[in-house]
């Protein structure tokens, strides 16, 4: 009898604990559901790339100073093919022959390129952003980011476990601090600034540490 009361009791209590659990949880989606409508933040997977994004990346990814993209196949720094707006035929796993190093490209093969280059950044946060609310903003800056590198691990995991946006895009640098003298710290900078500030602007290197801000607007491709 004593056995079977014990028995009762354990269930009674395991049972008090997952219906807490249970309000805690659904009190916590109602919240995130609630600042999401005043937020306009919707899924990642229910997002696409904005037209700001795509100039933004573009002023990243242009070739040489005059802001057009690689009309023709080159070798990048890490020795790999590139073409256009940073489309690197290793990393989609893309055969380069003789006929298409001598090949000019047409702005509309470009874009058809970069568009694809777009969807695959897209694919890559689905794997780990998938079902977090962000704004357009979010979003787009994480595209930026997959664009041009692998998924930030340490930025999802705080999106996942609900971390306020400036915890978030504190962490955002992390990892990057080395590359001062380089492109990529000012391109994760400008992509923290999209992501916590809603701006997007593009930061360069100037001198140094120093950089300069180029309006997204002057992107003519």
């Amino acid at each position: 009898m004593r056995k079977e009361t014990l028995l009762f009791g354990i269930i009674a209590v395991v049972a008090v604990i997952v219906i807490i659990a249970i309000i805690v949880f659904y009190r916590k989606q109602k919240k995130i559901e609630e600042k999401t409508k005043a937020e306009d933040r919707k899924m990642y997977q229910d997002l696409k790339p904005s037209e700001n994004i795509k100039k933004f990346i573009k002023c990243y990814e242009r070739y040489g100073n005059d802001g057009k993209p690689a009309f023709s196949i080159f070798k990048n720094p890490q020795g790999n093919y590139e073409v256009g707006w940073g489309h690197d035929f290793k990393a989609n796993g893309e055969r380069v022959t003789s006929s298409m190093l001598s090949k000019n490209y047409t702005i509309d093969e470009l874009n058809a390129l970069f568009e694809k280059d777009l969807q695959n950044a897209h694919k890559k946060g689905l794997l780990h952003f998938q079902n977090i609310y962000m704004t357009q903003e979010m979003y787009d800056a994480l595209i930026s980011y997959m664009y041009n590198t692998a998924y930030p691990k340490k930025v999802c995991s705080l999106l996942k476990s609900g971390a306020d946006y400036e915890t978030v895009a504190a962490e955002w640098m992390n990892d990057w601090t080395y590359e001062k003298n380089g492109g990529n710290y000012f391109r994760r900078l400008a992509e923290k600034d999209l992501f916590l500030n809603k701006k997007y602007v593009v930061y360069k290197q100037s001198s140094g540490t120093n950089y300069v801000s180029i309006d997204i607007s002057e992107v003519k491709y």
